[in-house]
């Protein structure tokens, strides 16, 4: 007997039933439709890419928001929706704010995130700088996202599938740190304690520690 779904179809509707969900109770209903897509990037989260899908033959385009399945692993539902709430951020801005450059967060997404819950670091923590490229954010407990959240789960919400993390090529030394340029997005690995400066940047700064932070742009 033919299958009459795919294991993709059901994780696309996990998918869509979250984003109309958020969309109603944090945006008004307000966001116009996109293209989900599930995307290995390393080291993200997830991004939004402005109108990148556009049908054939026709005129009509479409946002995209992707997720990273291999971000999915060890997180619970919870994070995993706080990303694609980010990324509906990025699609807010671009349909009702002023578009910022590349992979940039600037104070209206920031200030947008914390109206519904998330608070932007670049660290994923409690004071991390708030914007800049390559953001992360963490949920603040009790506000709109999580409650949205939760109303969600009770509802039966889940997501079922996730792929594993690649494996590394070559030897990594484990005594090293990730650091990250706060303006540029520039990435360099270092012993721990070792302090640099970057040399892309019109006015070089210090690269900031990153210790296994996954972003979203």
């Amino acid at each position: 007997m033919a299958q009459s779904k795919t294991t993709s179809s059901d994780e696309y509707k996990a998918l869509d039933k979250a984003f109309r969900h958020f969309n109603k109770v944090l945006f008004k209903s307000t966001l116009p439709d996109v293209m989900f897509t599930l995307n290995r990037r390393k080291y993200m989260g997830g991004y939004f890419w402005h109108q990148i899908f556009s049908k054939r033959g026709g005129k009509e385009r479409r946002h995209e928001i992707a997720l990273n399945p291999d971000y999915f692993k060890g997180q619970t539902d919870r994070d995993i929706m706080g990303v694609l709430v980010h990324e509906m951020c990025h699609l807010w801005q671009s349909e009702f704010g002023k578009r910022p450059s590349k992979n940039y967060h600037n104070r209206q997404f920031a200030a947008r995130m914390l109206d519904i819950g998330l608070q932007t670091s670049m660290t994923g923590k409690p004071g991390g700088d708030e914007i800049g490229r390559g953001m992360s954010h963490y949920i603040i407990d009790g506000g709109r996202f999580d409650k949205a959240f939760q109303t969600l789960a009770r509802r039966g919400f889940k997501l079922t599938w996730e792929s594993g993390f690649p494996k590394p090529r070559g030897k990594i030394d484990s005594s090293k740190v990730k650091f990250s340029c706060p303006s540029c997005g520039l990435n360099a690995w270092a012993i721990a304690r070792a302090k640099l400066i970057c040399g892309v940047c019109s006015k070089p700064q210090a690269l900031r520690k990153m210790v296994k932070t996954v972003v979203s742009v």
